[in-house]
């Protein structure tokens, strides 16, 4: 996240796969601790992640983190509705305008 250009950030979060992707890493990895690597060390100093929260602060858009899984699959309800509504909007102009 945080090399995508500022200039394409807005793109960035407009993408229902950025949501859908976030909503599974955040499922995968919170509470996660990975063994392989040694919590004792500083971040700093260690080229690895302790635990599943570290990661997901460092992979995910601050706004993910703070929506949380449930705020996340709102926002993917809400672009499900938008393509309903748009969906129905068509129906009705393009295909029940009684033209045959």
């Amino acid at each position: 996240y945080n090399q995508i250009p500022l200039l394409w950030k807005p793109f960035y979060y407009g993408s229902p796969i950025m949501w859908a992707m976030s909503i599974l890493e955040t499922s995968l990895y919170q509470g996660a601790v990975f063994e392989d690597c040694d919590a004792s060390i500083p971040f700093s100093q260690r080229h690895c992640w302790a635990t599943g929260d570290e990661y997901l602060k460092h992979s995910t858009s601050s706004a993910a983190q703070h929506l949380g899984v449930f705020g996340m699959f709102g926002v993917c309800l809400i672009y499900v509705a938008f393509g309903l509504l748009l969906n129905i909007r068509m129906i009705h102009k393009a295909v029940l305008n009684g033209q045959v």
